[in-house]
């Protein structure tokens, strides 16, 4: 079913997303949330130095 369309992952809670949230804004990136077919959760990394 996944979640809400008016679930606001920047103001939940939830540790998991506070880590989730954390762990993107340490690297720099956005985390990008599918609700297609359920819920994904994605973070895209930039390549590092060849």
């Amino acid at each position: 079913m996944g979640i809400p369309e008016t679930f606001d992952l920047e103001k939940s809670e939830s540790l998991g997303l506070k880590l989730i949230r954390v762990l993107a804004d340490q690297l720099d990136e956005n985390v990008r949330l599918n609700r297609n077919n359920g819920t994904e959760y994605i973070i895209k990394f930039a390549a590092g130095p060849a």
